[in-house]
């Protein structure tokens, strides 16, 4: 009798595993394809930001040229763009840490 209880035991023990291990299989399907969608996002976002920020230094020649300035002014328009930028992130990133990540996003855009 123990041997066909032990028996009804495990199996019904195996059906409950399997049974979760289709809802994870489900749930995995379900949010593979955001997955994947957001790390695109976030790549092509980080992407334009610093392509962004490098292409000032490509149209150096252009920006003298039409602003007339000498290299003097570029270099310190540079300086005070990359020291503000650090500043900014120094409080911002504490800022996000408070206020989450999430409530940034939304009043951001």
């Amino acid at each position: 009798m123990m041997r066909i209880c032990d028996a009804l035991l495990v199996d019904h023990q195996n059906k409950k595993i399997n049974t979760v291990e289709k809802d994870m299989t489900e749930v995995k399907k379900k949010i593979g394809n955001y997955r994947y969608r957001i790390l695109a996002l976030v790549f092509m976002a980080t992407t334009i930001n610093y392509f962004d920020r490098s292409i000032i230094g490509v149209m150096a020649p252009t920006l003298q040229k039409l602003f007339d300035w000498s290299n003097k002014d570029y270099a310190a328009i540079m300086v005070s763009f990359k020291i503000a930028y650090g500043i900014g992130l120094l409080f911002m990133g504490g800022i996000i840490d408070k206020l989450g990540t999430k409530t940034m996003i939304k009043y951001h855009f």
